[in-house]
């Protein structure tokens, strides 16, 4: 992927004016830095607090990692003074937050979150980017629909509120959204919301220490937005226009194709790839003749066989948590030692909950079933064979049962394919959407699912037999 980073575009970027700093009004100025695990949340706070140890202030900062793991909300409270004297409690309480950041929108306007803003003094820098939350698994009809969060936040700060389309930045400037958070760090800084100065903030980058030259670019990116300067987005456009920013065939069905083969090969091996490989054909084949080359319905069937073959089992659960990237992403996000906990629910050998009829789930420390996730994950390959002891439970076989069931819809969807039962095909290669959550929650939405497909699939054969 070629970016402005890669280019060597930011080079050329302009310089920003120095900007003034937030006032520490009532002895402190207290920031909540809130986002999703694994987005780079804990470090902000981190290099905030540091930017104001380089100053000599002093600064207190909390980490609250909640289920990071499992995209969960985190969020890091820095409490920021000059005071010679001051004794700061870590944690900032009701209503006190001078500053938000919101690395992501669901949790800036989340109902804990919102008990510390003051609509008479805390300002929102906020990143425009829906990501869901651990309750989105739950809930999988949640309302994520920005304008209600935006709405919410205005209110919440009367007006205060800087929304900022930092991913869309991140990844196209610099190749990864996690500089996301740095580039609101840099626009708050530009805005005059941040008691610590800008060297300060680059001191503190470089004494981080980890992909110090990007985090310095996002920090200036950051300030660009906040200023107003225009050279940014007209050197991505212009790198767009020219082929090289992203990759447009990404978004093409063959783009889809590619990356999901690839990822159908690591989830289990090369042949299990060419199944799905090969059944995409068959519909691109089939749309072309019908008039749509790559339409709609081929890409449904690229995403939504997918979605329906890498369904996460315990094999994926071991090849994800033994993934070398995964401990790179720790990495990046937190410093010195740490312990992760994981939680796990099997669906062998383990009872369910009286009340919700889910497999219990356990908390256990990540060093103590590391040992069995290495042995775990090389066989995957065995995965619905006579061999695959996991597989043999009511919950497994419902997940390949609805792959083979999706095979056997699609073939009927693209025999003799035409321009009358175009659009109720697409609805019906796309039914895998409704399918959502774990466990139980998943089985309940997939029978959902099916009776919404029937009624469908009803409609296309009255069709076909009019015909």
């Amino acid at each position: 992927m070629r970016t402005l980073s890669s280019t060597g575009s930011l080079d050329a970027l302009p310089s920003v004016p120095e900007p003034p700093r937030a006032a520490e009004t009532g002895g402190t100025y207290d920031i909540v830095v809130g986002g999703i695990g694994g987005s780079g949340v804990l470090t902000i706070g981190a290099i905030v607090g540091r930017a104001a140890y380089i100053e000599d202030k002093f600064v207190s900062v909390l980490n609250e990692t909640g289920m990071a793991q499992k995209n969960g909300s985190v969020e890091s409270h820095v409490r920021i003074s000059s005071a010679n004297d001051a004794q700061l409690a870590p944690r900032i309480g009701p209503g006190n937050a001078d500053l938000v950041i919101g690395g992501d929108i669901v949790v800036a306007s989340a109902r804990p979150t919102l008990a510390l803003y003051d609509p008479e003094t805390t300002t929102a820098v906020v990143n425009r980017e829906v990501k869901p939350t651990v309750a989105f698994a739950e809930q999988p009809d949640l309302d994520l629909a920005d304008e209600n969060m935006i709405l919410t936040l205005k209110e919440a700060t009367h007006g205060r509120l800087e929304l900022v389309d930092a991913n869309e930045l991140a990844v196209a400037a610099l190749g990864d959204e996690i500089y996301s958070n740095v580039i609101l760090i840099g626009f708050a800084a530009q805005k005059g919301l941040l008691p610590v100065g800008v060297e300060a903030l680059q001191a503190a980058i470089e004494q981080n220490g980890v992909s110090v030259r990007k985090n310095l670019d996002a920090l200036h990116l950051g300030r660009l937005v906040a200023v107003g300067d225009t050279s940014v987005w007209a050197l991505l456009a212009e790198v767009a226009g020219s082929g090289e920013a992203g990759d447009p065939a990404d978004e093409t069905v063959e783009g889809i194709v590619r990356d999901r083969v690839e990822r159908l090969v690591a989830y289990q091996d090369r042949a299990y790839a060419d199944r799905y490989r090969v059944l995409v054909e068959r519909v691109r084949a089939a749309d072309r003749a019908a008039g749509h080359p790559d339409g709609e319905l081929s890409a449904a069937v690229a995403r939504y066989l997918f979605k329906l073959m890498a369904y996460k089992d315990e094999y994926e659960v071991a090849r994800m948590y033994t993934d070398p990237e995964f401990t790179r992403r720790l990495r990046r996000e937190f410093e010195g030692d740490f312990r992760i906990k994981v939680n796990l629910a099997p669906q062998v050998l383990n009872n369910r909950d009286a009340l919700t009829g889910r497999a219990r789930k356990w908390e256990l420390p990540l060093a103590l079933v590391a040992p069995a996730f290495a042995l775990l994950a090389p066989l995957r390959r065995v995965r619905g064979t006579w061999l695959d002891v996991f597989g043999r439970t009511a919950h497994r076989r419902a997940e390949r049962q609805r792959v083979e069931e999706y095979e056997r819809t699609v073939a009927e969807l693209i025999d003799g394919l035409d321009e009358q039962r175009y659009e109720l095909a697409v609805k019906i290669a796309s039914i895998p959407e409704l399918v959502r959550g774990y466990d139980s929650v998943k089985d309940e939405s997939a029978a959902r699912a099916r009776e919404t497909e029937r009624s469908y699939v009803d409609a296309f054969r009255a069709i076909s037999r009019a015909g």
